[in-house]
């Protein structure tokens, strides 16, 4: 009955041993939160305008015009000058008027335009790691650990020691 009872024990710490190393080897680290990756992009747009201003520009002529019968009569053009942008001007003489279309005011121009900007912002979240101090009950279950282990060892020592000497 003795041996029975011997044998049932080194059962029971065995099957102890085998679901308690387990616990015993592992270990008590957190896993670590992903490093979190942002990114921003902005677009900017900004209006712009302008003015562009064209510089005035002149033509001239020069004519000859006589009196015939009391009237006013063109008799010869003797110099016509175009401009930059201008043709030589063009003299029109009726009854007692002279007209001519020879000078060019500045001109404005007003510019509109819109201009986008794209900035793109990566910004890395790294987590940093704190080591904090074990607890009087964390370094109490510990120790109680570490007495159970020689325990266990004792006493598997004990139980090799006592099938060796049979």
């Amino acid at each position: 009955m003795k041996k029975l009872e011997l044998k049932c024990w080194g059962f029971f710490l065995a099957m102890l041993f085998i679901m308690a190393a387990p616990l015993l080897l592992s270990g008590c680290r957190t896993a670590l939160p992903p490093e979190k990756e942002s990114t921003v992009i902005t677009v900017k747009e900004t209006l712009h305008d302008t003015t562009f201003i064209d510089v005035p520009d002149s033509s001239a002529v020069k004519a000859l015009i006589e009196c015939q019968n009391g009237k006013p009569v063109l008799k010869q053009i003797i110099n016509a000058t175009p401009g930059r942008k201008l043709r030589a001007p063009t003299l029109t003489l009726k009854n007692d008027t002279i007209g001519c279309d020879c000078r060019s005011d500045s001109l404005k121009l007003y510019a509109f335009w819109k201009s986008k900007q794209v900035t793109t912002n990566t910004e890395k979240q790294i987590p940093v790691l704190v080591d904090k101090p074990l607890k009087w009950w964390q370094k109490t279950l510990i120790g109680m650990g570490f007495i159970l282990l020689i325990m266990l060892l004792v006493f598997g020592g004990w139980i090799i020691e006592y099938k060796l000497k049979k």
